[in-house]
């Protein structure tokens, strides 16, 4: 439910700005404005995460979040909707790991129920990615953006009570006693230190920049290239988030010990779907590369997942979960960067051909320059 009204709301504000009528620059710092705290804010938050307990500090963050909702849907003005979007953001960059973190707790085995549980929320997600937009959209033509607004304020009120009466778990006691600079660069130490972690990061950023070149041009393809006019193009970009859904439920039956294999493997096959879409110019080969493409961007995510479920110790999970989630919106805003000079160059087919190669060299760099066989051993 949250994640169709996020994405709900997120259309809403993105059409309210829009006919504003302040011109499409409010649109990129609306874009940046709910990427920034991932990438800025929360690993300075991070240590909260430890050292409060998961179900009370969602439930706590998600009720403010819904009362900046309702202040937004009250001033629907567009500095106010930046500003909401901004705090929400916020707010999500640790309410994600840390709901992330707490499905872990609901089977007897850590290790096989962890990547279930991680396949269930992707699908949650990715589902509500599917259904929100359009939702949003409807509301909006019906409504207005603030009663989308208050819609997911007020469902977000209900989510918090109902996330408040899950298992609270174990506080990291040796944690409430460090400093908050240690706590915060905790997980990235543990993620720097591993070599098989390190590895694993760069293989997946490197996915995520050439994913966020694919953000950008997928548009200019579908409607320059294949000619297609705004219904093709809502057709075919769908076609990855399908992609992702089906690769999320794969994503269930990866395994700690097979983890890795997945990961590179994810890799290869992002390459290969950006290639198929960007080399044959027929609607059939783009939509069939953007599923490819869909399939291994949710198989990597769920790899790397189990990664850490298998490397790290149980008290930084949710900690690196956030650390891995702003490693990918600072890799996001590379990749977004890149690509208009990169479309300018070689066009938007182009772009899509040198980001798939691009993805499968550093995943066969990495996967060469590895040991045969990496021993890894939980952190303690």
């Amino acid at each position: 439910m949250t994640a169709v009204l996020s994405s709900a709301t997120s259309v809403a504000v993105s059409l309210s700005l829009v006919a504003s009528g302040w011109g499409p620059w409010v649109l990129s710092l609306c874009l940046v404005m709910g990427i920034l705290p991932g990438v800025v804010f929360a690993p300075v938050l991070a240590p909260l995460l430890d050292t409060a307990k998961l179900p009370r500090l969602t439930s706590v963050l998600q009720l403010l979040e819904a009362v900046v909702l309702v202040c937004g849907a009250l001033y629907p003005e567009p500095l106010v909707l930046l500003g909401m979007v901004l705090l929400t953001g916020t707010s999500s960059c640790l309410t994600a790991p840390a709901l992330m973190a707490l499905s872990r707790r609901a089977g007897a085995d850590v290790g096989d129920h962890s990547a279930r549980a991680f396949a269930w929320m992707d699908a949650a997600r990715l589902s509500g990615m599917f259904v929100g937009p359009v939702l949003g959209g409807l509301l909006f033509d019906v409504t207005s953006v603030s009663v989308v607004i208050v819609i997911e304020a007020v469902v977000l009120c209900g989510v918090a009570t109902a996330v408040r009466r899950l298992p609270v778990g174990e506080v990291d006691r040796a944690a409430c006693t460090a400093t908050w600079w240690s706590r915060a660069s905790e997980a990235p130490r543990l993620l720097g230190s591993d070599p098989l972690l390190r590895r694993s990061m760069v293989v997946l950023a490197t996915g995520v920049v050439f994913t966020a070149v694919f953000s950008v041009a997928d548009i200019l393809l579908v409607t320059q290239t294949l000619g297609l006019n705004g219904l093709g193009y809502a057709v075919i970009v769908q076609a990855f988030v399908v992609g992702r859904l089906l690769g999320a439920g794969t994503g269930a039956r990866i395994t700690r010990d097979r983890a890795v294999i997945w990961l590179y493997g994810g890799g290869l096959l992002m390459g290969a779907g950006l290639v198929l879409a960007g080399t044959v110019a027929h609607p059939v080969s783009v939509g069939a590369g953007f599923f490819v493409a869909g399939v291994a961007n949710a198989l990597q995510v769920a790899a790397i997942r189990m990664v850490f479920v298998r490397v790290l110790p149980d008290h930084v999970m949710a900690k690196a979960l956030s650390s891995l989630g702003s490693v990918n919106n600072a890799a996001m805003v590379v990749g977004v960067v890149a690509a208009a000079p990169l479309i300018g160059l070689v066009g938007a087919a182009g772009a899509l051909v040198v980001a798939g190669v691009g993805t499968a060299v550093v995943t066969l760099m990495a996967l060469i320059s590895g040991p045969r066989q990496v021993r890894v051993e939980r952190l303690v």
